[in-house]
């Protein structure tokens, strides 16, 4: 069974639109509620550090756009924290447009040579089912979470930690030589505590699926035979079982929310749209 881990750290970085209140007046917010921020010019990637909440600037944003950085975080606690600082977000009236998205980092220090090989695998192969619960926005190849298809697992940056055509795909394996994490890039940019609780959850799993898994399944040759990725195909690849107390876990809830959004958006498309 390979379900989220409560005790692999995590950290979310949260783009938003902050109209006039700028760096100061999202940290001042979040201090307000008693957490722990600071304000934070920009910096090179590898340049941040992350012992406290940040706010920082971030150009690809439109005007008035921020980036609400978080500490390492764990377990149930972290994403309560997370609920937390989007209330926070919330009541002071930010809001997300396309210009914005949602990206998790997962600790990444104990994965071996093939863990990155297979983490790559396995997004590469379930991609166009992810894509489906993910608003259109950030499907196929956008400028700052490009598709990862095209790209070999078993080259040598790859199993070394890292892409060398850059950091700007759906997971950037380059954030592993900086902080030692695996950043998840795909989600469109959102301040709903609960979806980013879920989305953190989901990649979790995606990254002991590809950690804790004896081989990776999810080869170039098993596409080659026919096997077709599917949400259910996906799903059971990190579930066991759907029964007894395993249905109240983090990782179940976050399958279940994930199978929604794809409801969601399916209901969406077919939708006929009105003429204008």
């Amino acid at each position: 069974m390979a379900t989220w881990s409560e005790t692999r750290t995590y950290g979310v970085e949260i783009e938003c639109i902050a109209g006039n209140l700028g760096l100061h007046g999202v940290a001042d917010a979040i201090r307000r509620a008693g957490i722990e921020c600071q304000v934070e010019g920009w910096q090179p990637h590898g340049a941040r550090s992350y012992r406290t909440w940040k706010v920082t600037s971030d150009g690809s944003l439109s005007p008035g756009g921020v980036e609400v950085v978080s500490p390492p975080l764990a377990g149930q606690a972290g994403l309560e924290e997370i609920k937390r600082v989007c209330e926070i977000l919330q009541s002071i009236r930010c809001f997300v447009d396309r210009s914005a998205g949602l990206h998790v980092h997962h600790d990444g220090r104990d994965f071996r040579p093939h863990d990155f090989e297979k983490v790559i695998r396995y997004y590469q192969f379930f991609e166009q089912v992810i894509d489906q619960g993910l608003a259109p926005s950030r499907r196929g190849s956008p400028r700052w979470c490009a598709t990862l298809r095209g790209i070999d697992p078993t080259a040598p940056d790859i199993r070394s930690g890292r892409i060398d055509r850059g950091r700007y795909f759906k997971i950037n394996l380059n954030s592993y030589a900086a902080h030692g994490t695996i950043e998840f890039r795909g989600h469109q940019g959102t301040i709903n505590g609960e979806k980013i609780a879920s989305w953190v959850v989901l990649t979790g799993a995606i990254m002991e699926t590809a950690r804790r898994g004896r081989s990776c399944k999810y080869t170039a040759g098993k596409v080659a035979r026919g096997a077709k990725a599917t949400w259910a195909y996906m799903r059971n690849s990190i579930l066991v079982n759907r029964g007894g107390r395993f249905s109240e876990t983090p990782t179940f809830k976050a399958l279940e929310w994930f199978e929604g959004r794809i409801r969601e958006f399916k209901a969406k498309e077919r939708t006929p749209r009105r003429a204008a």
